[in-house]
């Protein structure tokens, strides 16, 4: 199964492919998906629904948000929806947890190589630093999760993938120029510059120093 959420949410196995339109079951698949093979909490998912004001009803219709999201996987997956929850979105005592197999999530292998990459380059491996990043921001599709209408959580996360994203980005930058590829980023460095204007937003600003 093959997941993403640096961009549009997708959830694909194979061929097959599928996804919730009810905003809410998406907004606790995209939580749960942040935190995946991480136990989140019930109070958590409630907050990122209903903010500070759950209904009554919020936990049982909080488990009709799971019991859809599991028959989506079924599909998806070919698997009962009995099997999913017991090996895939999994009932825990104080919360739930979507089990993600290495190499399914895109948040997972971007994180990884960014880090690869940023241990690269404080060593002075420039080549494999700029390819690592490289690869790393190949998985961003678009803005995190755009297609989910975020709450308060999800705004978090989201905020916190986009200065990740730029910190990625900047080391790329600055593995390139230590490759001597002035010329090749100059484009590239004026597109940055008109899209995050001021020393303070710009993600390459200590490369243009």
């Amino acid at each position: 199964m093959e997941i993403g959420i640096l961009g549009p949410l997708t959830v694909q196995e194979e061929e097959v492919s599928g996804m919730l339109t009810a905003s809410k079951p998406r907004k606790v698949l995209a939580l749960l998906l942040l935190y995946a093979n991480q136990v989140v909490p019930t109070t958590a998912l409630m907050e990122e629904l209903w903010d500070d004001e759950p209904p009554l009803s919020a936990l049982t219709t909080l488990q009709t948000y799971i019991l859809q999201l599991r028959k989506l996987l079924s599909r998806i997956l070919r698997m009962e929806a009995s099997e999913i929850a017991r090996e895939v979105l999994v009932t825990k005592t104080c919360g739930y947890m979507f089990r993600v197999q290495p190499g399914k999530l895109d948040l997972h292998e971007f994180e990884r190589r960014a880090e690869e990459g940023h241990k690269a380059l404080a060593v002075g491996e420039n080549d494999r630093a700029a390819r690592l990043l490289r690869e790393a921001l190949e998985f961003w599709r678009g803005q995190a999760l755009v297609d989910v209408k975020a709450g308060r959580l999800l705004e978090m996360h989201i905020r916190r993938l986009e200065q990740s994203r730029l910190s990625a980005l900047e080391q790329r930058i600055e593995a390139d120029l230590r490759l001597g590829w002035h010329h090749e980023l100059l484009s590239e460095l004026t597109a940055l510059v008109v899209r995050y204007p001021g020393p303070r937003q710009s993600p390459c600003g200590s490369c243009l120093t």
